[in-house]
């Protein structure tokens, strides 16, 4: 049967389904074999929407709901300012003082309903600012009808945090996290985004067995290496055990065992033989850095 190296942490789960609970952790640089697979998961939908971040203004799109089919945003009746203004301490601009200035893209609850300034014919609010909970009043509409705050039934609150990402498709790059509690307009209407399931494999690795994700960071294990750097070879699979001999960059061994999770260290170890002089002992593959390189399998020879 095929082995797969990891070169990123891989999850074993109990069931084909990716949601199923967890089995056990692969490390980089440990080994799975295959037993059963690939078999693809059905395709999903997931709702996702373009919008902006009013924190910053940042630009790009969110799933609505997660894969449980919970809600991750959810609509609130709100005003938000479109036109940088003042929050004052009264109605009446004239006998008002500055509370402080609110920037295009704040967002307000209006805390009665809108009234007029007869002296300067202009549609004001009472209000309480959502980021620092400021009270005072904020002008709707300028006498010349400039609008400065408006009420939007486009803004949603971020439920829990989730990824504001660069393009439709999930997965694409990470703008940045959206914090729970943040305020989102949304700027379209929401999409259905197709995903096609993911490729699914049955293996075992140190008598654990589980189903795992397939993806471009696991390549074809064979038992041969190469070392990149000066690392030791060890009598036993502790780290702190004797050396046996230092084993040099350039030099090759061949794996008598599957890599094992040292847990004492935290550390992928394996059980080698020098091609050298036939030694015997434990090398670490990588800890910062790598050390053993595993090298891909021969192919077959043309015939």
């Amino acid at each position: 049967k095929p082995f797969l190296s990891c070169r990123e942490e891989l999850l074993l789960h109990a069931e084909f389904e990716g949601a199923s609970p967890e089995v056990r952790k692969l490390w980089p640089g440990q080994v799975v074999e295959v037993l059963e697979g690939p078999r693809r998961e059905t395709a999903t939908e997931c709702l996702r929407v373009r919008g902006k971040a009013l924190k910053d203004g940042k630009i790009g799109y969110i799933a609505v709901k997660d894969a449980a089919g919970n809600d991750i945003v959810e609509p609130i009746k709100v005003l938000v300012c479109r036109l940088s203004t003042t929050l004052t301490t009264a109605l009446d601009v004239s006998a008002s003082k500055t509370v402080r200035k609110v920037e295009a893209g704040e967002v307000f609850e209006a805390l009665d309903e809108a009234q007029e300034d007869e002296k300067r014919k202009l549609s004001r609010v009472k209000v309480r600012t959502r980021r620092d909970a400021k009270e005072g009043w904020v002008t709707l509409k300028g006498n010349s009808g400039t609008c400065f705050v408006e009420e939007s039934d486009q803004l949603h609150v971020v439920k829990t945090t989730t990824p504001l990402e660069s393009n439709f498709r999930s997965g694409s790059s990470t703008l940045r996290l959206l914090e729970e509690n943040e305020v989102f307009e949304m700027l379209e209407a929401p999409k259905i985004e197709t995903k096609e399931g993911e490729q699914r494999m049955r293996g075992r690795s140190e008598k654990s067995e589980g189903w795992f994700t397939f993806s471009k960071f696991l390549t074809p294990w064979s038992p041969r290496y190469r070392c990149l750097r000066s690392i030791d070879l060890t009598e036993s699979l502790s780290a702190s055990s004797d050396v046996v001999r230092q084993l040099v960059s350039g030099e090759m061994v061949e794996a008598l065992e599957l890599p094992s999770y040292d847990e004492a260290s935290g550390l992928v170890r394996v059980r080698v033989r020098t091609e050298k002089d036939n030694l015997l002992g434990f090398a670490t593959l990588r800890e910062s850095q790598v050390y053993l390189e595993a090298l891909a399998p021969e192919k077959p020879a043309d015939r």
